[in-house]
This record gives structure tokens, C-alpha cells and sequence, in this order.
């Protein structure tokens, strides 16, 4: 999610760091909103549907705790 960015920020943003995965926009701030306005960098876990399974706001401070969480979370689905 890039918090109050448009399309064309993102493109450049995502050319300029190669950055192969996918931001969305939320030019009005209305997901970091109903998200209760999480920390920087925010990841969100969701479901093919858009239905979000987790949110991690902030830094990770522990990246093989939190892919175990994505793993087990996968595997309920």
C-alpha cells in the first residue's frame, strides 16, 4: 500500500527500486484508515478474494517468524 500516492508515483517508484512486487494505491488514505493506521512499511496477508488474513505494520524485525505466520495461514485455506 503506498499511503497517498498515485499510479504514476508508484510506477516510477517501483522502476526506479526494481521493486517486483505489488503496491496499491491509497491516494485518499482511506485503507490505512480502516487498517488503523499502521506502521511503514505495512504488508498485508489476503485472500485471492481481497479478503485481508493478517496485517504487519512496520519493520520486521523477525522475517522468519512472520513467513512461518504467511505459511501457516496458507495452509488453513
Amino acid at each position: 500500500m503506498s499511503i497517498g500516492d498515485d499510479a504514476k508515483k508508484i510506477a516510477a517508484f517501483k522502476k526506479q527500486f526494481r521493486a517486483a512486487y505489488p503496491i496499491v494505491p491509497d491516494e485518499e488514505r482511506k485503507i490505512w484508515e480502516i487498517l488503523e493506521q499502521p506502521g511503514t512499511p505495512t504488508m498485508l496477508t489476503c485472500e485471492k478474494d481481497g479478503k485481508v488474513l493478517a496485517v504487519h505494520g512496520g519493520p520486521t524485525e523477525n522475517f522468519d517468524e512472520l513467513l512461518k505466520g504467511i505459511r501457516e495461514l496458507h495452509a488453513k485455506l
